[in-house]
């Protein structure tokens, strides 16, 4: 899968490293020095995806990811913020921006791929469903206004044997007005999903009873749950695991030990993005 890539940094090699490594997988790539030019590029060649570094001069990238996603014409494309802070408070602060996700230099090249074959991907189906919805106003089929939905009263699904992390992610999902439900095995987790329509799932990797990516396999071959989103949680250790899910249809992830902010940042946006989509095609 091609797509056109944006990759915004003040150091050259930096550019050139990321450049060479994205050509090489038949992306196309457009660079830039500064903010500013980042914006224009972003407006006028409408990347699917933005390669954003935080520290630059002038504007640094918090910056530009706020004005990216306040424009109309960015705002539906994703940004992956890379840069040498790894602090969970820098990483929260650009999730906040609206990044889509935040990876830390020197950057595993092979998570990266999968971050941007998974962000393509779900750009292009937004694309299509906007297209749709675009259509429908035109006609008057719908006068609706596509605002930032609230998340209060959305139904996550946590999925995970260990009872002390899945009280965890639920106590922090529920302060976000989240109703967590909890599944401790494969064939809970699909019986609950079918019978109930969750807007997200949370799946840790470290389940011992049962292989958490075929359920993962599962849960995207299904009618009734391939469009909802799959937040993977899983140790330091099991990015090979990670990748993997990606492969298989996951949305995003965490790692071990869990911040709760960045938890319920990144499952806030999950649910914003599956509601802005169910609206979509409702037009």
């Amino acid at each position: 899968m091609t797509a056109r890539i944006l990759i915004v940094d003040d150091v050259v090699a930096n550019t050139r490293l990321l450049e060479a490594k994205l050509t090489a997988e038949y992306y196309q790539v457009a660079t830039a020095q500064d903010g500013f030019e980042a914006l224009r590029l972003a407006d006028q060649w409408q990347p699917d995806l933005v390669l954003l570094d935080v520290m630059m001069p002038g504007m640094d990238g918090y910056e530009a990811c706020r004005k990216l996603k306040e424009n109309p014409a960015t705002l539906h494309i994703p940004v992956v913020m890379v840069t040498a802070l790894g602090e969970p408070m820098e990483r929260l602060r650009g999730l906040q921006c609206g990044a889509d996700d935040f990876l830390t230099k020197p950057v595993e090249y092979d998570t990266l791929l999968a971050r941007v074959r998974s962000l393509v991907r779900l750009k292009r189906m937004l694309d299509e469903w906007r297209a749709r919805g675009e259509t429908a106003r035109a006609l008057g089929l719908t006068s609706e206004s596509l605002s930032e939905p609230s998340v209060t009263g959305a139904r996550a699904l946590v999925v995970d044997d260990w009872d002390f992390g899945a009280q965890n992610v639920q106590e922090a999902l529920s302060q976000e007005g989240i109703l967590p439900g909890r599944a401790r095995s494969e064939a809970e987790a699909l019986q609950l999903s079918t019978a109930i329509p969750f807007d997200l799932i949370v799946i840790s990797l470290s389940m011992t009873a049962d292989d958490p990516l075929l359920l993962a396999s599962k849960l995207r071959a299904a009618d009734k749950t391939h469009d909802i989103p799959l937040l993977l949680i899983a140790e330091p250790e099991q990015r090979s695991l990670i990748l993997r899910g990606f492969d298989l249809g996951a949305n995003d992830w965490l790692l071990r030990p869990l911040d709760e902010n960045e938890l319920r940042v990144r499952a806030r946006k999950q649910i914003r993005r599956k509601f802005y989509q169910d609206r979509l095609r409702e037009q």
